[in-house]
Formats: structure tokens, sequence, C-alpha cells
């Protein structure tokens, strides 16, 4: 059953992957707020991110906040690479890539605790390039970039902090019912 819901999200993203509605008419003043929302309204990236901080819960206490600082870095160098200007994938392959990290995140999470966290955390890394590459792309006319990457940024570390300690403290995803979060 949880295999189907996370197959059937993966795929109810691929038709919301290149909508983000909401905030393309949001005012210059209101850049932070434009970033602050661009994760929360697209699917891809949110479900993205969700499993980032899922598989960096699962993975142990160290990993539960250094992927998700790792992953937040790599999304803004990608950020100032297409807000600079250059580029080097268009962006329906962006998307197709975002797209794929969907699908990969539902992987790891499916391995659970088994496997090596740094191949896990390697892999969804080199997917955050492309999630900064689109935040970069999709920047609202009108709007601070700086404010709007600020705004990204601070959504992003507080949705994949927020997986991470919710799979940390779960009851129910603890290894055989010890009574303190995983190591």
């Amino acid at each position: 059953m949880k295999k189907l819901l996370l197959i059937s999200l993966s795929l109810f993203a691929v038709s919301n992957a290149f909508a983000h509605p909401g905030h393309e008419s949001i005012s210059a003043s209101q850049g932070l707020l434009a970033g602050v929302l661009h994760p929360l309204m697209g699917l891809d990236h949110l479900l993205a991110l969700i499993a980032v901080g899922v598989v960096a819960g699962l993975a142990g206490k160290r990993t539960s906040w250094s992927l998700p600082v790792c992953y937040a870095v790599i999304m803004l160098i990608g950020f100032v690479i297409a807000a600079m200007g250059v580029t080097v994938f268009s962006m329906p392959v962006v998307e197709t890539l975002i797209l794929s990290s969907v699908v990969l995140g539902a992987a790891l999470i499916l391995v659970g605790r088994r496997g090596n966290a740094y191949a896990k955390s390697g892999l969804l890394l080199g997917f955050a390039l492309f999630h900064g590459i689109a935040h970069g792309i999709e920047v609202p006319a009108h709007v601070s970039a700086n404010f709007f990457a600020s705004g990204f940024v601070m959504a992003s570390l507080a949705i994949m902090l927020l997986a991470s300690i919710v799979v940390r403290y779960a009851p129910t995803l603890r290894r055989n019912g010890e009574s303190q979060p995983n190591a």
C-alpha cells in the first residue's frame, strides 16, 4: 500500500511539474514571499524536498541535519548559475530531472534504513543543482532575485528539516521499538 501511494504521488507530480501557479504576479516588495511559496506550490519540488528530509531522518543523527543543509547550498549554487543566465539545460530537461529526483526519493524511502547513507545522500545531492536551476529560471518578473532566493532556501530548509524531525521522532518508524531516536 505504501509503495502504491508513493508511486501514485510521483506520477501525480508529473501533471503538476510544469505548473507553479499563484506567485507570478507578486510585486517586487513581496519577493521573499514569492520565494517561500515557490517550493510549497510546486508539487514536484515539495515531494522532492520531503523525500530528502525523510531519507535524512532515516539515515541518522548527523545526516538528519547535514543532508538538508548541503541540499540547500547546492540548490543555491544552481539558482546562481541560472540567475546569471548560464543555460546548460533547457527547462523541460530540468523539470524531467526534478521529476526523476522525486522518483529516486520515493525509491530511497522504500529502501528505508538499508544501504549506505552516504551513497543515498550523494544521489539526492546530485539532483539539488537542478532544483536550484529551476528556481533560478522561474523567478517571477518584477521580484528581487535575492529575496526570492532567500525565501525558497528558507522554505526548502524548513520542509526538509521538518520531514527529517518527524521521521526521527515518529514512533512507528523507530527500529525494534527503541524509545530513543536513532543515532
